[in-house]
């Protein structure tokens, strides 16, 4: 996945509270088929759970945490 790809991923996850905007879904229709947008924002919820990065600052950027 692009680097672009990943940040619009992480940055709708954080602004729509973890709900598939029909933007979103449009721009990449995968995400629309039956389970791969929850199998993502678990994925994704996962990753800040686990040890932080090395890089901080990334972790403070994409904090599950806001995404309810």
């Amino acid at each position: 996945m692009p680097d672009q790809q990943a940040d619009r991923l992480l940055r709708s996850i954080e602004q729509n509270q973890g709900e598939l905007s029909h933007a979103l879904a449009k721009e990449m229709p995968v995400l629309a088929q039956p389970h791969v947008w929850s199998a993502m924002t678990e994925a994704v919820a996962k990753v800040f759970r686990d040890e932080p990065p090395m890089q901080r600052e990334i972790l403070d950027r994409y904090r599950p945490a806001r995404v309810r």
